[in-house]
């Protein structure tokens, strides 16, 4: 029971640092700095990676490699809903800080925000985009989280996980975590919304697990 407690929190801390990311790429694409964004963007996973908190998206990839798949996946709940918990009440408090100033920021989530509803037939995208997208982000976080843990000059892993990171972000690709951020931020929750999360969480499943499956593979030959 403490283990999973404790994973929990690493959850909730994960989200806070994934939504910490999020947050520094919003604040610089407001002011036109997109490239500098999606470099900043790494230092949430970053931070991750570095106090070996539990984030979802870098840990689901890996159940390939377990022998115990049950208890793997039960931590992977735990630490989701501790990834949502976390990214969610960031959002929410970074809102309310920032909802009554006059900037970019509450512009810059909107634009954000409404690129990632799913169509209902009242707007927005249709769900295989974001699908596609997630699974893509799903590789990249992936080989991120896969190369920081080899045993190789940390500079070079340093620069392999923001290179990753750089890449999704520039290429417009979904991360489920980011997502719960900027929903909260944006205070854009809704079944679209909702809707989203959902896809982009099985498309970002899809693609860590397939790029282990295929890394497996190679390695066996």
């Amino acid at each position: 029971m403490i283990k999973k407690i404790y994973t929990f929190a690493l959850g909730i801390s994960a989200g806070v640092a994934i939504g910490l990311g999020s947050f520094l790429y919003v604040l610089c694409a407001s002011f036109s700095l997109k490239e500098l964004g999606c470099l900043l963007f790494g230092i949430g996973l970053f931070t991750v990676c570095s106090l070996s908190l539990f984030l979802y998206t870098g840990k689901i990839g890996f159940l390939i490699n377990t022998n115990s798949k049950k208890s793997y996946i039960f931590d992977l709940l735990v630490g989701y809903i501790g990834n949502l918990l976390g990214a969610t009440c960031f959002g929410y408090l970074l809102r309310i800080i920032f909802i009554n100033f006059d900037n970019p920021l509450i512009t810059q989530i909107a634009t954000i925000t409404s690129s990632r509803l799913i169509n209902f037939g009242n707007g927005g995208v249709a769900f295989y985009k974001p699908l596609f997208s997630s699974i893509l982000c799903g590789v990249l976080v992936f080989l991120a989280v896969y190369f920081w843990k080899k045993d190789w000059n940390v500079f070079i892993r340093i620069a392999i996980l923001f290179l990753c990171v750089f890449l999704f972000v520039l290429l417009g690709f979904e991360h489920c975590i980011a997502n719960m951020f900027y929903f909260s931020f944006g205070n854009a929750w809704n079944v679209q919304s909702i809707f989203n999360i959902f896809i982009v969480t099985i498309g970002n499943s899809i693609g860590a697990l397939l790029t282990n499956f295929i890394i497996l593979s190679f390695n066996k030959k």
